[in-house]
């Protein structure tokens, strides 16, 4: 949907309001979006055949008449052919990419490995996955918007500091709209999976929530009010970057030195004298060796520390974790739960579910409310 600018500011508004109430509500029909949004059938009936010409819609039947009678209404959701998203996640040396349909179906997911840090080296891998999107003729309008999760600072869309890859001054917003005339929209990874949790999430009210990615680095997401807080500056969330004095050196370090997951395979591998990667954790918890175990409680004591402040800080209804680790070695999860209890979390603490999936499915999110200029309305998928 390109709303007019030509239009009167309310008509715009009532096509958004009508829009959202197809995307949460599917199926649905003309008389229940007049019920929820209280606009009149006729204004209604002129809005939905605007958004229809445009192939927003596909009709899927019919639903249930009234107790009075009359024609059964007809049931519409939102045309998923209508376009694709195209949404990718710079990880520390991986390149993760989805596609996804308008109403979140996922047309296809994949990782590669990266071997450099230098945008300019990974800019080919993009460009050849996105003119695959834009060749492909499934779709009305093939590619419809395009999606960054980036690990560092964001603001506006511009990338202020990341600590994996090198941009080289390349604007990826500027670039990647130039080229393909699309929106797009780029991100902090830790606000995309509070984003993810917000509109994917139906297990807890999700107005206000706060949203902890560990990874290479540890960030937090955070919801207020149902709308992203970043910050003046970006920065909101980065509770990777509290100090903490190494017991050892007497310096001050950065929190995510000593409880990231990298931070604790480095341990681990000081510990065990062998490289330890993420697939040999659940090994080294089923050994119960003391000095191992010592490793696991202190990097769930600090993280629970780093959280906890957060949670103070910001007072969110529930607090998510984001962590591919956890996800896949569940004591983990359970100790640092533990330990976020034992200091007073009483907000009710969950893992993020599809953990590989999350950033990338709130980046679709972002870039579909950036399509269809949707503002501060919210909307809903399934996964």
């Amino acid at each position: 949907m390109k709303p007019s600018t030509s239009k009167p500011s309310q008509h715009r508004q009532n096509l958004k309001l009508l829009l959202q109430q197809v995307f949460n509500n599917q199926p649905t029909s003309r008389i229940e979006i007049a019920h929820q949004t209280g606009l009149n059938k006729s204004t209604i009936s002129s809005l939905y055949n605007e958004l229809d010409e445009q192939q927003l819609f596909e009709e899927v039947g019919q639903g249930e008449s009234t107790s009075s009678g009359g024609r059964r209404p007809k049931l519409v959701r939102i045309n998923k052919k209508y376009g694709l998203i195209a949404s990718f996640d710079f990880g520390y040396n991986h390149l993760h990419m989805m596609v996804n349909y308008l109403d979140g179906e996922i047309n296809y997911f994949k990782q590669e490995r990266i071997t450099s840090n230098q945008l300019a080296d990974i800019l080919p891998m993009i460009d050849r996955e996105l003119d695959r999107v834009v060749s492909d003729n499934n779709t009305i309008n093939g590619l419809i918007g395009i999606g960054f999760s980036v690990h560092g600072v964001v603001l506006h869309d511009q990338i202020l500091d990341s600590p994996f890859v090198d941009f080289d001054d390349i604007n990826l917003q500027k670039h990647f709209h130039d080229k393909y005339h699309v929106p797009v929209v780029v991100e902090n990874e830790a606000n995309l999976s509070a984003i993810y949790e917000r509109d994917f999430d139906d297990r807890y009210p999700n107005h206000n929530l706060v949203a902890v990615s560990i990874h290479r680095g540890v960030g937090a997401g955070v919801i207020i009010n149902n709308q992203l807080y970043r910050g003046s500056h970006g920065v909101a969330g980065e509770i990777g970057r509290n100090v903490y004095i190494d017991p050892h050196s007497k310096k001050p370090r950065k929190i995510e030195d000593f409880c990231s997951e990298y931070a604790l395979m480095q341990q681990l591998s000081e510990v065990t004298g062998e490289k330890v990667d993420r697939d040999s954790i659940q090994r080294l918890i089923d050994q119960h060796d003391p000095q191992i175990d010592a490793v696991f409680r202190a990097f769930s004591s600090l993280l629970a520390r780093a959280i906890f402040g957060a949670t103070v800080s910001y007072d969110p209804e529930v607090l998510y974790i984001n962590s591919t680790l956890m996800d896949e070695v569940p004591e983990l999860y359970v100790q640092l739960k533990a330990e976020l209890v034992k200091m007073g979390q009483d907000q009710p603490i969950a893992i993020i579910k599809h953990s590989r999936y999350a950033q990338l499915l709130g980046s679709f999110s972002l870039v579909v409310n950036r399509c269809f200029e949707m503002g501060h309305l919210q909307l809903h998928y399934t996964y």
